[in-house]
């Protein structure tokens, strides 16, 4: 649900209907980039922290940047499930197409799905936003023991990437677990150069496919963010395995031409829709490792719909992480 202001300037009311605020809108300053400005949905001010809130979702968007949209949708789970007690944070990854104030960073469409530099002169990586977030909630708000990051299509594929590549849950406090959530991304970062049904990359020429963002093959030095941080491939594979990951997958969405789907070579050789190359990434990562702390959970009768993903049973019980 929107949570809609009234707002007086100089004396003058300006009626909701005529200009629509948002009192759960604001900005945030990315400390890592002297002052850069990221725009964000929450239901508490990031600044003001205190001892109340024990956990924290961050919700990542898909293609659409429709940060606001996927923030209503987990509030409004939290909401209905009488859980005040976890914070909500949905950061906007601007692009220059949201006209982006001259304070705000922003990056192209496809560069902050993958961790890439921003465009707007400061180069910084979307993966620092979710670093400043972490440790924001870390520092700031000490009750808070567990985080959960999940996003879904677009947004599932930077909260997989994230979970190999990001260095944030590395420097926050030790009692704090971290959970990903990663929900119907057309690809996925594989470990090895290992495919699906035996698929070889002689029989198609696609010489690309396992380089990022859909394998290793090139990394670190691909991705700024990890060539910067000396973050190896050893270190990347560790992290997949060891880290908890959710793979929340919807048992509808298994449409070869759905609507942003990547049909690239390299996302076809992961298999046909976005249901396949969740089960086949699964199958990949157990097969590299049987302990490796990564968990398949479907929902029957959703398709690629975050909506449907994170208001169901299985959504809200990973989400909210219930003990």
């Amino acid at each position: 649900m929107k949570t809609i202001c009234n707002l007086v300037v100089f004396g003058l009311v300006l009626a909701a209907s005529n200009i629509v605020l948002r009192c759960d809108a604001a900005r945030f300053k990315v400390e890592r980039t002297g002052g850069k400005m990221v725009e964000y949905y929450r239901n508490h001010p990031m600044g003001n922290g205190n001892n109340y809130f024990s956990k924290a979702v961050i919700v990542i968007h898909g293609t659409n940047r429709n940060a606001d949209e996927y923030y209503d949708t987990v509030n409004d789970a939290r909401t209905d499930i009488g859980d005040s007690r976890t914070l909500v944070f949905a950061p906007k990854f601007q692009t220059y197409a949201d006209n982006p104030g001259s304070d705000e960073l922003y990056w192209s469409s496809g560069g902050w799905k993958k961790g890439y530099k921003s465009q707007d002169g400061s180069s910084t990586s979307s993966f620092v936003v979710i670093d400043d977030i972490l440790e924001a909630i870390s520092s700031r708000f000490p009750s808070v023991k567990q985080i959960t990051i999940v996003g879904h299509s677009a947004g599932g594929q930077f909260v997989q990437r994230y979970a190999g590549v990001g260095l944030g849950p590395n420097f926050i406090r030790t009692d704090i677990d971290v959970r990903y959530i990663v929900s119907n991304p057309s690809s996925y970062m594989f470990l090895t150069s290992s495919r699906p049904n035996n698929w070889s990359p002689t029989t198609t020429g696609c010489d690309e496919y396992d380089e990022y963002k859909y394998g290793l093959d090139d990394m670190p030095g691909h991705l700024s963010y990890a060539n910067v941080n000396n973050i190896n491939k050893s270190e990347i594979k560790d992290n997949l395995i060891l880290r908890e990951v959710y793979l929340l997958l919807g048992m509808e969405d298994n449409d070869p031409n759905s609507n942003y789907l990547d049909t690239s070579c390299e996302a076809n050789a992961q298999g046909g829709h976005r249901l396949a190359r969740g089960m086949n990434y699964f199958d990949h990562v157990k097969d590299y490792d049987s302990n490796a702390n990564t968990h398949e959970h479907t929902v029957p009768g959703v398709g690629h719909s975050s909506s449907g993903m994170f208001s169901s049973d299985e959504g809200i019980d990973l989400i909210f992480w219930f003990k």
